[in-house]
């Protein structure tokens, strides 16, 4: 997945700005989306697409930190569509594992939440509507328009699928023919059309935040919260580290952020990329969780 960032000239001032060209080169995006976390023993998470997400939000922040901190709500809104991403795996990772199966002849994995993943996802859209509601903007005029379709939508495939995924969750063993049954019945490809427009919701918002700052609160609130609700990992993904400083290229924290912040941040750098033992997970994800809460409350 390298060479996943494109940049040109986006918006109607004239002005550069990064365009954030999503995984380009995945041959199907949604397969990319929801790729599975492989934990400590080897073995496919059955919902946590973490692995793959933190590539998806280092592809959104290639940018230079070099401007004043300000007042911005963007953390709050970079952790609700974390939630809706999490709200959202069961059905993506069923739809990758079908695809897995049809393309690679790999085994069928049903993953757990998958009953009720339509009430979860509906329930954590309506909560970041409102939050983009309560908000001003330019992101807020390119993001509203998308969100509302997509919960539309999203109503209307849990009306005509619910029965689909009641039953592939309720199966003790794989049954191809139900399987291919709800296949017929368009499950899979509205699977795949929803998360389209999930990312597509996602890439509005971001796109229009005004500044590097507020595109750094998102980004890092969408990258800890996702940690978090995935919970203990034996690895974190290397991406995490330019994400929390910023770009690639940079060795330390923005130079915005209050020292206390900074040195967590550092701390939690240095546990990225490496086997995490017990000792060192406990205190990865206690960092995690106080380097997310600070960079929520930022003024």
């Amino acid at each position: 997945m390298a060479n996943i960032l494109l940049s040109h000239s986006v918006g109607n001032r004239g002005r550069k700005r990064p365009v954030y060209a999503l995984l380009r080169n995945c041959q199907n995006l949604s397969f990319c989306l929801t790729a599975l976390l492989v934990d400590g023993r080897g073995v496919e998470s059955e919902r946590r697409p973490y692995a793959v997400r933190m590539k998806l939000i280092l592809g959104l922040l290639v940018i230079s930190l070099s401007v004043a901190a300000c007042a911005s709500p963007s953390a709050e809104l970079g952790s609700r569509f974390a939630d809706a991403f999490d709200g959202f795996a069961p059905l993506g990772v069923l739809h990758r594992s079908y695809s897995d199966y049809l393309f690679y002849g790999t085994d069928v994995a049903i993953p757990g939440g998958l009953d009720t993943s339509c009430p979860t996802t509906g329930t954590l859209l309506g909560l970041l509507h409102i939050e983009l509601l309560t908000q001003t903007g330019a992101h807020v005029v390119a993001g509203l328009p998308r969100l509302a379709r997509l919960r539309a939508d999203l109503a209307e495939f849990c009306a005509r699928q619910s029965e689909n995924l009641v039953t592939l969750a309720q199966l003790q063993l794989i049954d191809l023919d139900v399987l291919k049954r709800a296949g017929d019945e368009g499950l899979f490809a509205e699977i795949y059309a929803l998360q389209d427009e999930l990312q597509i919701a996602l890439d509005a918002v971001l796109e229009e935040l005004p500044d590097a700052v507020r595109m750094w609160e998102f980004a890092v609130a969408f990258s800890l919260r996702t940690l978090l609700n995935a919970g203990e990992t034996s690895r974190l993904e290397p991406s995490l580290r330019s994400i929390l400083y910023g770009s690639e290229e940079a060795s330390e924290p923005p130079a915005f952020l209050p020292e206390e912040l900074s040195q967590s941040i550092i701390e939690l750098a240095a546990l990225i990329g490496v086997p995490l033992d017990d000792a060192a997970r406990s205190r990865a994800m206690e960092l995690a969780e106080t380097v997310y809460h600070d960079v929520m409350e930022r003024p």
